[in-house]
């Protein structure tokens, strides 16, 4: 479980998941063929993912070094790739802003998006936030990547964070 665990990327081509509270390595060296760009973890834990220069995304047993799936996303560079809420799909950014979404699966692309700089998924996972250049947002179906709503904006918003269930952030 990823509770008391933290994963961190790196320069030299490579990931590790730590025990937060000893500092102690959980996993082997976990390797990719370019700069590790992001690492977290699947909602439930059970894997660390990691996105790299080599344009992959890794889904990694917590406590292994061999990736127990592998999606060759992109051509691009991979900045960031985001689980679903249910572990069931993978959203993935690129250098050039391309964003996809992906079966976590079988690796197959659901839907692309268009060029964006932050995403989010909604709280459920029935929904994407996205944010272009010109700071404008709109939500998208997650499934079909329809466009459900512009919701406005402007240069002065910085990134998108997901609300609670209050609706209070």
């Amino acid at each position: 479980s990823s509770d008391l665990a933290v994963v961190t990327g790196s320069l030299d081509l490579t990931a590790r998941v730590w025990d937060a509270a000893t500092g102690q390595p959980l996993s082997p060296i976990l390797r990719h063929a370019g700069m590790v760009n992001a690492a977290g973890f699947t909602p439930d834990g059970k894997f660390a993912l990691t996105s790299s220069d080599d344009g992959a995304v890794r889904l990694w047993p917590v406590r292994s070094a061999e990736a127990s799936f592998t999606l060759a996303a992109q051509t691009n560079v991979l900045r960031q790739a985001w689980p679903s809420p249910d572990g069931q799909r993978l959203l993935t950014l690129d250098q050039a802003g391309e964003s996809c979404v992906w079966s976590a699966t079988d690796g197959a692309r659901l839907s692309s998006l268009g060029n964006f700089i932050f995403l989010e998924w909604s709280r459920n996972g029935d929904a994407l936030f996205m944010r272009n250049e010109e700071g404008r947002i709109v939500e998208r179906d997650a499934l079909t990547g329809e466009l459900r709503r512009d919701l406005g904006g402007g240069e002065t918003i910085g990134r998108l964070v997901s609300g609670s269930e209050e609706h209070t952030s």
